[in-house]
Formats: structure tokens, C-alpha cells, sequence
């Protein structure tokens, strides 16, 4: 396996670090890989989200609706 080497840098730097992150530096395995589960789980945190901005959309509706007709 090639060496491989990653320059890094902070959120709020200007300039990378001053050094790299190789392989030896590196600590953990992988142990398993689920094919396919990274795209099963966006599609399903998508349709929570999607739901949930719905709920509230009708929450406020049925909110808006109630307030002008008791004002009537």
C-alpha cells in the first residue's frame, strides 16, 4: 500500500498546518463496510426532514386559519 500524506488546516487559520497526516498516524481499522447504507440512511434523514418541515408548515396554517376566523 502507497504512502499517503493529508494537509490539513483549522476552520479559522489562514495557512495548512505545518505538517502532514500520514498513514502512521493514523489510529483505528476498519472493521466492516455496509454497502449502500450511506445512501439508505440520507434518503431517510431526506424524507424525516421533508416530513417534518410539512407538520410544521400545516401547524402554522391551521394556526393562522384559527386566529382569523376568531377574529371575525
Amino acid at each position: 500500500m502507497a504512502n499517503m500524506a493529508v494537509d490539513t488546516k483549522g476552520d479559522n487559520n489562514e495557512k495548512s498546518d505545518p505538517w502532514y497526516v500520514t498513514d502512521d498516524d493514523l489510529i483505528g481499522k476498519v472493521k466492516n463496510i455496509i454497502p449502500v447504507f450511506g445512501i439508505v440512511l440520507v434518503g431517510l434523514v431526506r424524507f424525516v426532514l421533508v416530513a417534518v418541515i410539512v407538520i410544521f408548515a400545516i401547524s402554522m396554517m391551521k394556526d393562522y386559519l384559527t386566529e382569523n376566523r376568531s377574529k371575525k
